[in-house]
């Protein structure tokens, strides 16, 4: 019997000094107020952070866990200023959780509050035939879609040149009308006049929205920064066009 009740102390005390170690493992990770944002996607999930100027920053170290896994798993370890991750590695239509541990130029380690860890969703492909990984930028997906909305009309490389710089900075030094010679421009009127309709649709601005869920994640886009994208670039081309 004396025996039994040792072996009972013996345990207690592992379970004890187990639980002690884990406290000052954990005790090695500083709680800290992180903005830490989750963004569900179409075979993606978007992570965006930020964190005190007072921080001086080494790495971020990205955790994860699915839903119903029992642990965090080590994701990502990225450099100081990144403030944006991708994941692509999910299951979709699966839940996950996410951790952010900052570790500092001194090794100290900052991580969110455990009760305030955010989680996001890795949704279901609507068509994984429309994404093209060729597409890196709003500019891009508003070229991509002029020229969608073109078919069946046969967009020749002078045109199809000028849609390209339309919507960006190059169009300020771009002299493109110096490579359309007035039989040119009579043979694209046909293409020219669609285009302007095309853009001049109340419903382009929606359309373009559409393309949310598959793309804004892969911009490293939030909804906020990703709407004012979309605004500001549509502006700058209707201004373009019809001025």
């Amino acid at each position: 019997m004396i025996n039994v009740i040792n072996n009972v102390k013996k345990v207690c005390y592992i379970v004890i000094w187990l639980s002690c170690l884990a406290r000052a493992e954990d005790s090695n990770e500083i709680a800290i107020p992180i903005d830490f944002s989750v963004y569900n996607g179409e075979g993606s999930i978007l992570l965006h952070w930020s964190i005190s100027d007072s921080i001086k920053g080494k790495n971020a170290i990205i955790y994860s866990q699915k839903f119903g896994d029992k642990e965090f798993k080590e994701i990502a370890v990225l450099p100081s200023k990144t403030l944006f991750f991708l994941e692509t590695n999910c299951d979709l239509g699966e839940r996950y959780f996410y951790k952010i541990v900052i570790q500092d130029i001194q090794d100290n380690f900052f991580s969110v509050e455990s009760e305030n860890l955010p989680f996001g969703s890795c949704d279901l492909i609507q068509d994984q035939f429309l994404f093209n990984n060729n597409i890196q930028s709003v500019s891009n997906l508003l070229v991509m879609h002029i020229k969608d909305k073109l078919l069946p009309i046969q967009i020749g490389d002078n045109y199809s040149q000028l849609l390209e710089v339309l919507p960006t900075e190059k169009i300020k030094d771009y002299n493109w009308i110096e490579k359309f010679p007035s039989p040119i421009l009579n043979a694209l009127s046909e293409t020219i006049d669609k285009t302007n309709d095309i853009i001049s649709n109340s419903n382009f601005y929606d359309d373009i929205m559409d393309y949310e869920s598959l793309y804004r994640n892969h911009f490293f886009l939030t909804p906020e920064m990703w709407d004012e994208q979309i605004y500001n670039t549509i502006v700058k081309l209707k201004y373009l066009v019809f001025c």
